[in-house]
């Protein structure tokens, strides 16, 4: 997993979510005489299923980024977003924080593979 991936989902969640939202109301409102009311229901509620893990997910990267400072976190989005540090020192801080960060969400690929997938493929569509 890419810390700088999940750093930028955590940064864009409110628009993750809202792409979410859009694919369901877009699912479930869809007027397709071919597909049966079933099998609609079953597409939207397995959507509705995703975006829950994908915010457990949200909220799972929330707790781990809690501890962070006002500060801290500012270093961490500006590196999410690819801004080059002008020092040393700073490109030292952005190390130790991403480190730090990358410990903290450790473990959690297995419990929140679909989350996780849901998350990166909302976030980053080109």
């Amino acid at each position: 997993m890419n810390v700088k991936k999940v750093l930028k989902f955590y940064f864009c969640a409110e628009s993750a979510q809202e792409e979410m939202d859009r694919l369901i109301a877009y699912k479930a409102l869809r007027i397709d005489f071919a597909r049966g009311a079933e099998e609609c229901a079953a597409e939207v509620a397995e959507l509705v299923a995703r975006k829950g893990e994908m915010c457990s997910f949200y909220r799972h990267v929330h707790a781990a980024l809690s501890r962070f400072s006002r500060r801290e976190l500012c270093v961490l989005k500006d590196y999410a977003f690819g801004r080059r540090a002008a020092d040393a020192e700073r490109r030292r801080e952005i190390h130790r924080l991403a480190v730090a960060f990358s410990r903290r969400i450790r473990g959690c690929l297995e419990k929140f593979a679909r989350g996780i997938d849901t998350a990166m493929k909302c976030s980053f569509q080109a």
